[in-house]
């Protein structure tokens, strides 16, 4: 998945290591829908969103799907998650 690795890396410097490691936790370890959402080809990884996933497998008559999506949480709630793990409240 070169193309999602080079997205990765641009909101690694935009949002930060932290942000971007909840999201992949969340996500993709914790099967969170919404957190991490990842394709490229035939590969996906992660839980997307019922509307990304209709963006993502279902494109509008007329649109193109892009040959790579990576979708992270915003920084609010991906720091919002985190601190109810480690609050231990059940479901984060």
């Amino acid at each position: 998945m070169p193309e999602v690795a080079k997205r990765m890396a641009e909101q690694r410097l935009l949002l930060g290591d932290a942000v971007v490691n909840t999201c992949w936790l969340a996500g993709v370890v914790e099967g969170m829908p919404g957190f991490f959402f990842a394709a490229e080809g035939a590969l996906v990884l992660g839980i997307p969103t019922a509307a990304q996933a209709l963006d993502w497998f279902d494109p509008q008559p007329g649109m193109v799907r892009a040959s790579s999506v990576l979708c992270l949480a915003d920084a609010a709630t991906a720091h919002a998650w985190i601190d109810a793990k480690r609050a231990g409240h059940a479901g984060a």
